[in-house]
């Protein structure tokens, strides 16, 4: 699939109808990824304040920001070093790509996976720089939406990552999004090329009705256990903050009227450093 397309533009260069294509293709799916992010910090937003406001979780705290907008900011801030490595990989892959083509290797291979086999840095890192901004960006967000500031909220989260309890959360939770997401992708594409099958060979109507009835119950209820999944590991993130901000109340502080306005959950050693860092 990807071999004439690659070939083509290796050696007969990239038209302008295919320019033009490639920069649509780009502003669609940034247009599309912000609003899937706005839409999930938005909703993030909502599952941590219904988990603060829990009493059988106990969190002793309430969100004081509440923006959907800055917490997608500050979840991109997290994502720096993964766009880095992402054009780094860019770079790998385009050079292996043109090895590939110069020096073809067993072409029963596809091209896609021999070039990968050629770079195999420009998948890896990309891959753990994402798991790592998947880790920071949801704690810095509690820590900001605590009353924390910017600055603070991310060098605290990286910090608090790198102990054995972060490393663990992070471990768990993205093995149990994994056990559900590849089952899911397995699943949906067999569902699809069945599907796919029935309709070119001419199946018969129930046939056919029968595949897309699956094609239709595989997602939906792949997209379900997926989003359990997911909301587990926001829950986990947020217990995983909690504990940190809640040992540290101040009483007091509760009686004086000027303290209604701040979280309960910053401490006070905590409050002066990340008012100092922001």
């Amino acid at each position: 699939m990807f071999s004439p397309t690659v070939q083509e533009i290796a050696f007969a260069g990239l038209s302008n109808e295919r320019l033009v294509a490639a920069m649509l293709i780009a502003v669609t799916l940034f247009l599309v990824l912000g609003a899937v992010g706005l839409v999930g910090a938005w909703l993030d937003n909502a599952q941590l304040r219904e988990a603060a406001e829990d009493e059988e979780l106990d969190l002793c705290w309430h969100p004081a920001h509440a923006s959907a907008a800055e917490a997608f900011a500050l979840r991109l801030t997290a994502h720096l070093p993964t766009v880095a490595l992402a054009v780094y990989a860019s770079i790998r892959l385009v050079e292996a790509g043109y090895d590939e083509l110069i020096a073809p290797g067993d072409i029963a291979t596809p091209i896609a996976q021999r070039i990968a086999l050629r770079a195999p840095d420009a998948i890896v890192l990309p891959v753990l720089a994402w798991l790592v901004g998947e880790a920071v960006g949801p704690l810095a967000a509690r820590r900001w939406a605590a009353g924390a500031g910017v600055r603070a909220s991310l060098w605290r989260s990286v910090r608090q990552l790198l102990t054995f309890r972060g490393l663990a959360t992070l471990l768990v939770s993205t093995a149990i999004v994994a056990a559900v997401l590849v089952p899911f992708l397995l699943g949906a594409g067999r569902s699809w090329d069945h599907l796919r099958e029935v309709i070119i060979d001419g199946g018969e109507p129930v046939q056919a009705a029968a595949a897309l009835l699956v094609f239709i119950g595989t997602w939906t209820l792949g997209l379900a256990v997926l989003g359990a999944a997911l909301a587990f590991r926001t829950a986990a993130w947020t217990a995983e903050v909690a504990p940190r901000i809640r040992g540290a109340e101040a009483p007091a502080e509760a009686s004086r009227p000027a303290a209604a306005s701040r979280p309960a959950a910053i401490p006070a050693s905590e409050g002066a450093a990340e008012a100092h860092s922001s």
